[in-house]
């Protein structure tokens, strides 16, 4: 007679997605057929290893509480009676604090230091010469880290974190 098979290979999880906010990330990924449920697992470190926070039968999930200012990776496995898939892609979100910051500054030599708690890493750093809304510029590199020097030119020069 003819011999059943089990379906035993289930797809990874596509389009896994992240929403970072504070103290939380919010991750969401598609369906995937024959999938019982999906396994979340979060890493400090980027390729992993990654350890098992969750096991949910809806496509999305909230991660919390976590520190703001640190980096987590992210991967998603569909799983059911038989078995798990491949990790999904990873993907990255770092939680940052929506309070406003107390912004440090001070001078060192001809530049000026300014820095900003670690929690609040991934606000961006602006620059301006005048108080106009048009001309505020990122300052390059601000946004992964919570303190720069700046170079002292001749003339005003505004900051402000976003």
């Amino acid at each position: 007679g003819e011999v059943a098979t089990l379906v035993t290979s289930l797809a990874a999880p596509t389009g896994l997605a992240a929403t970072a906010g504070d103290s939380q990330v919010a991750l969401s990924w598609n369906t995937v057929t024959n999938a019982a449920y999906y396994l979340v697992s979060r890493s400090l470190t980027n390729g992993g290893p990654y350890t098992q926070i969750a096991a949910v039968t809806a496509t999305s999930y909230t991660d919390l509480p976590l520190v703001n200012g640190t980096n987590y990776f992210y991967v998603v496995k569909a799983a059911n009676a038989i078995g798990t898939s491949a990790n999904s892609a990873e993907i990255s979100a770092r939680p940052v604090s929506t309070t406003r910051p107390t912004t440090f500054f001070g001078l060192v030599g001809n530049q000026l230091q300014l820095s900003w708690p670690a929690d609040h890493t991934g606000w961006r750093l602006q620059m301006n010469t005048n108080l106009s809304t048009a001309n505020w510029q990122y300052v390059p590199g601000t946004d992964a880290t919570n303190s720069v020097s700046i170079p002292l030119t001749n003339g005003n020069a505004f900051f402000r974190l976003v």
